[in-house]
């Protein structure tokens, strides 16, 4: 199963994801996230089309999502993701909510359906999207206009990469600053999480042929 591919540019990192997320994906991620250092102020998330979860899930699914994620939430790195011209499909739109910016190429679109886990939603990281867009991002699929409409989406044009160098050049203390405050104000409450993780807990995410 392909894994991730991380390249050091002078003003920022990036992480090209594979096709599907899968256990291997979720251990590199990580692994990525401990060698980070404040000096890479700029990380970008090249999202993998379709991105939904592949391969074996298991009960400790939550545990491992949150391993490979919680890098994220540090004020030491604008992390900001790109959104290819493609359908987005089930855990890749969850890690994309995990960003700060979300640049989108006009083709974008998503939905937090992953048929990898039988069409059904990943609770974790999921709140953002579905308070911005109801149920119709687990049932509808959004393009990158309504995503922009929805706030969720903070630039759509056809070169994200090229914004996504703009925005690391402009790394500023402030921003660091800023990222704090709002993943203080914007963060689920110790309540919303334990939700979101027993939520997950509860997916039945046996192999078919063990869960009848």
């Amino acid at each position: 199963m392909p894994g991730i591919d991380v390249a050091h540019r002078p003003d920022l990192v990036e992480v090209t994801l594979p096709e599907h997320l899968s256990r291997t994906v979720l251990a590199e991620l990580a692994e990525f996230g401990r060698t980070l250092t404040p000096l890479d102020r700029t990380v970008v998330l090249r999202l993998g089309a379709p991105g939904h979860w592949s391969g074996p899930a298991g009960d400790d699914l939550a545990a491992a999502w949150t391993q490979a994620t919680q890098w994220t939430a540090s004020p030491s790195h604008t992390v900001i993701a790109l959104l290819p011209g493609a359908v987005l499909r089930g855990m890749a739109a969850n890690l994309a909510s995990c960003a700060d910016l979300r640049l989108a190429d006009p083709d974008a679109a998503l939905t937090l359906g992953d048929p990898g886990l039988d069409g059904r939603l990943w609770p974790i990281d999921s709140r953002e999207l579905l308070e911005r867009a109801g149920a119709a991002a687990h049932l509808q699929i959004l393009d990158a206009d309504r995503l922009a409409a929805l706030g969720y989406v903070h630039h759509v044009g056809p070169e994200p990469a090229a914004v996504a160098r703009a925005t690391a050049a402009a790394h500023t203390p402030a921003r660091v600053e800023n990222k704090a405050l709002t993943r203080r104000l914007a963060a689920p409450g110790r309540e919303a999480r334990l939700a979101e993780t027993e939520a997950a807990g509860a997916l039945d995410l046996r192999p078919a042929d063990e869960s009848g």
